[in-house]
This record gives C-alpha cells, sequence and structure tokens, in this order.
C-alpha cells in the first residue's frame, strides 16, 4: 500500500521535531542514537526523518512509548491501546528509578483500593439478592 505523501512528510516533521527536543535535552546525538533511544533500527529512523516511509507495528508502537501517544494520530494509525496507557508507560520510561518505584507503589495501593471497592459491591449485591429471593 503507497502512503500519501503528506503523510509521510507530515510523520518526517513530527518525527523530526521529536528528535530536536530530545537532542536539546541530552545534548547533541547522532540518528543512531535516536534510534537506539526510540528503540528502532537506525535505518527506520533514517527513512522516517527523511519521509521516506511512516512506522506501523511494532515501530509504531516503540516511538509511540518514547515519544507520545500522539505518534499513532500523525501516522494515521489507530493505537492497539488506550491512548492513557500509552502516556502512562511513556510517563515511566522518562522517570527516575525512585519516581517509578513512587508510581509503582501508587499503582499498587490504588488497584488494591479498586479490588477491595469491588469486593464489597459485589458482597452487597449478593446479599441483596439473597434478602429478595
Amino acid at each position: 500500500m503507497r502512503i500519501p505523501d503528506n503523510r509521510r512528510h507530515e510523520f518526517a516533521d513530527w518525527f523530526t521535531n521529536k528528535f530536536l527536543d530530545w537532542q536539546k535535552r541530552v545534548g547533541r546525538k547522532t540518528v543512531g542514537e535516536w534510534a537506539e533511544h526510540c528503540g528502532i533500527a537506525q535505518p527506520s529512523a533514517s527513512r522516517y526523518l527523511n519521509g521516506e516511509g511512516v512506522p506501523d507495528g511494532i515501530n509504531l508502537m516503540l516511538i509511540a512509548l518514547r515519544c507520545g501517544p500522539d505518534a499513532y494520530k500523525v501516522a494515521g494509525v489507530e493505537p492497539p491501546i488506550d491512548h492513557r496507557a500509552i502516556q502512562l508507560i511513556t510517563f515511566w520510561l522518562h522517570s527516575s528509578n525512585a519516581k517509578q518505584n513512587e508510581l509503582w507503589r501508587m499503582a499498587e495501593s490504588g488497584a488494591q483500593s479498586a479490588m477491595v471497592q469491588e469486593q464489597k459491591g459485589n458482597y452487597v449485591t449478593k446479599r441483596k439478592k439473597i434478602r429478595q429471593g
């Protein structure tokens, strides 16, 4: 399938801006280092930067995880998971170990609270059915 020129150029502009923003944060780096940061092969990164293609599949997911869920929109593809999950993973990848540990503790605590609330709700529903029965 041929990808429209405007889609390739739009993705190239977006990906190039992400590359330049990353360089501002970490210092001057090569395309190979950018590709490694994104988790993709250097030739693929070069193709995307030069407007010679738009990523899909695993490359698009890896780019979205590093650069944000808007990668899917720019590529013209529906994300395979909720954009909020991609944002959480992206935030995780850009966080320090201490922040990741804090986030993990918050997630565990929230998950436990949600399970307790669900169990309470199921218990109340079952008791109502028994009384009505």
